[in-house]
């Protein structure tokens, strides 16, 4: 663990390294995001607040698996309060403290905890994949997409249907292992709450796309849909991973890179990566403070 944390750290200076070097390069032309009209700002904030909800009807889903007696309200504000602490930790600090919140104040095993976010990420990751490489082979642009996306989704795949046959593998000292194996083979079965999670993981694809679309128009940049849900897939795998907080570096780095295999100079897929990268942090911020009202009034209501 102390190696995944100065991995993270060294590599979050080097993107902040390299951010800065950028910008010092190109500093007069940053001027761009000031112009933006404030009728784009409202969409894509409409947008941004459109994925929070959605985030939230994710854990919400979850949890109705295990009848929890969470509302929707609870889960909005757990999936806002753990999305800051993504803001600061690497490698799913906020699917950490959603798992403490959890067992702390509803007695949710992590087990349970690891078995239902694991099938829920195994499902974003066909979705976002399989859709990329619909898009990267119409298009017909980049095989090392393409081959990408193929890879993440076989393994992906893989794993979700023979994951639960690790069980005879009989890992007599781990028998928490064994737990989160036999919670995911419980509700791998549940049918309607995967076909929930499967179409919630198109839903926000479509969104995340729409997002990344309107970032790109408000700077007066031609962008296909199909390129913006491509973006859209790959920056949603990646933030999946958390490699480094807040996925800082990364996401802008795919953005530029995709958007720039059709056409689109470095410094407009900077602006439109900057802009929609802006609006996210402050929506976060100013919301999580009602996450912590609404913890505070319903603390009491828990079943400890």
């Amino acid at each position: 663990m102390r190696v995944k944390k100065i991995f993270s750290v060294l590599f979050l200076v080097l993107i902040v390294m390299i951010g800065i070097q950028y910008f010092i390069k190109y500093r007069e032309k940053f001027y761009l995001i000031s112009t933006v009209s404030i009728s784009y700002v409202l969409v894509i904030s409409f947008l941004i607040i459109i994925m929070f909800f959605s985030y939230g009807l994710q854990l919400r889903i979850l949890l109705n698996h295990y009848k929890l007696n969470l509302d929707y309200l609870q889960c909005l504000s757990l999936s806002r309060a753990s999305a800051l602490f993504n803001l600061g930790l690497p490698f799913l600090g906020g699917a950490s403290f959603k798992a403490i919140y959890l067992k702390k104040f509803h007695n949710f095993g992590y087990s349970s905890y690891i078995a239902s976010m694991g099938i829920a990420n195994m499902l974003h990751l066909m979705v976002n994949a399989i859709c990329a490489m619909i898009l990267i082979g119409i298009a017909g642009k980049s095989i090392l997409l393409f081959s990408i996306a193929s890879i993440i989704f076989l393994i992906s795949l893989l794993f979700f249907l023979l994951g639960h046959k690790l069980s005879r593998l009989h890992f007599v000292s781990l028998r928490y292992l064994e737990n989160i194996i036999d919670e995911w083979q419980r509700i791998r079965k549940d049918v309607k709450t995967l076909a929930k999670l499967f179409f919630l993981s198109t839903f926000n694809l479509a969104i995340i796309g729409f997002n990344i679309h309107v970032s790109f128009i408000a700077f007066s940049i031609n962008v296909s849909l199909g390129t913006s849900w491509t973006i859209a897939a790959f920056t949603t795998i990646t933030g999946m991973m958390n490699l480094i907080p807040g996925n800082f570096g990364i996401r802008e780095a795919i953005i530029i890179a995709i958007s720039s295999m059709s056409g689109i100079g470095i410094n407009e897929g900077a602006h439109a990566a900057a802009l929609g990268r802006i609006l996210s942090l402050i929506w976060t911020l100013l919301l999580t403070p009602f996450s912590h009202i609404i913890f505070l009034g319903k603390k009491e209501e828990s079943t400890f």
